[in-house]
């Protein structure tokens, strides 16, 4: 993956360097929050967003040159693997730093990754479900659910709301931030207490009920972000995700009445998939209509069941993980099985967003949001723009008009 893809992260204190180098998905609080203790430890530490910055290959081994670390810290991911290593073993030539990999494929695999290159060392929050297909909580996280107090984190949200000003929204990063009824009960009625002014979002299941989003609802939660994969019970029983397709639809009716905007996963390619259960998935994505809803086929990383699955049965396509990527970078589809191939995957995730995302009554309903809801007119240009791009490069549809 291109350079201009990362984070960049580089943290120093007088006799000791760390350099730490973060993928783009999103952002990694977790380096966040160590740079913030090493901080108050009075280490020295510097931040570099290499994406906003435009930092390319060459201009990160001059700043690595230049500032000289003695510990390097890269992390990965399976479709960059080869380039992560490829950029710690430079920086190790350039500065003799000794080299890091942390992230979700060197703690899957640290003896393939380290034997990549001889320069490499490998280094290695929580959810309580057992999804076969996600990657944090098998590999890195873990399945015990470890959390802040309900002080600390509204603590952290009135900090940024008066020093930052300038920040619309805050994300909770959290795997799954309303498992807990009880917590999410005391975090509502927190900021409440507090009379916080607050816009914020958060990750979520299917499964919460009507109280929980009337109180997180009220008390500023603008947005959750809900993987609700597939609208066949069947495939939502073989990757383990423990949801029940009834509980989807009361989820969706619960979060309207409170006002709860839903981003929606529907993820694609699981063990059982078929025409048939897309073709479910799709009439459960158009009936529950959620603000916005992503499709997309299955991703199975080394060290999660999904991939043991596709690897036991001779379902993956691609024999090294630079394959993982497209010519343009982003992430490949890997999985073909006697049902489904991945073209077909990929052609379906395509179909679904046009027949999601281009129906009349979706389009007039974004305009009602936008009169009713100025501040986010903003957030649905942009997003119209980006969707019209890729419509016109997928299927040939101009940006002036929508058939």
């Amino acid at each position: 993956m291109s350079i201009l893809l990362t984070f960049l992260c580089i943290v120093a204190h007088p006799g000791r360097r760390l350099w730490l180098r973060v993928q783009l998905y999103t952002i990694l609080t977790g380096l966040a929050y160590a740079v913030g203790v090493l901080e108050a430890d009075g280490f020295e530490v510097k931040f570099i967003d290499s994406p906003a910055m435009a930092i390319d290959k060459n201009e990160l081994y001059r700043i690595a040159a230049d500032f000289k670390p003695d510990l390097t810290v890269v992390d990965t991911t399976t479709a960059s693997i080869y380039s992560d290593v490829e950029v710690g073993a430079a920086i190790h030539t350039l500065t003799q730093s000794s080299i890091g990999l942390v992230g979700t494929h060197a703690s899957a695999t640290p003896d393939e990754t380290l034997a990549m290159n001889t320069n490499i060392l490998a280094v290695a929050r929580g959810c309580p479900h057992q999804c076969a297909f996600c990657v944090y909580p098998q590999v890195m996280t873990g399945h015990r659910y470890r959390y802040r107090s309900v002080k600390n984190l509204v603590d952290e949200m009135e900090y940024i709301t008066r020093e930052f000003p300038m920040v619309k929204e805050i994300f909770i990063v959290d795997d799954m931030l309303t498992v807990h009824k009880e917590r999410c009960l005391e975090i509502g009625s927190e900021i409440k207490r507090r009379k916080l002014k607050v816009t914020w979002s958060a990750n979520s299941r299917a499964d919460i009920d009507a109280e929980t989003l009337n109180a997180i609802g009220s008390a500023g939660c603008r947005l959750l972000c809900v993987g609700f994969e597939s609208g066949d019970q069947e495939v939502l029983d073989n990757m383990q995700k423990k949801l029940k397709v009834e509980k989807i639809y009361d989820f969706a009716n619960y979060a309207k009445k409170a006002g709860v905007l839903i981003h929606g996963y529907f993820l694609v390619g699981n063990p059982g998939e078929s025409f048939s259960s897309l073709d479910k998935t799709l009439k459960m994505a158009l009936t529950i209509n959620p603000d916005t809803a992503q499709f997309y086929p299955i991703m199975v990383y080394p060290g999660t069941k999904a991939y043991d699955w596709a690897a036991q049965k001779g379902y993956l396509m691609q024999d090294t993980y630079d394959k993982w990527l497209t010519p343009d970078g982003l992430h490949n589809s890997v999985v073909s099985t006697p049902e489904l191939t991945w073209e077909q995957l990929v052609a379906w995730c395509d179909g679904a967003r046009k027949s999601f995302y281009l129906r009349p009554q979706y389009i007039a309903s974004k305009i009602v949001q936008g009169i009713k809801s100025p501040r986010e007119w903003s957030r649905l240009f942009r997003g119209a723009f980006t969707l019209m791009n890729f419509f016109s490069a997928v299927f040939g549809i101009s940006k002036n008009s929508c058939r």
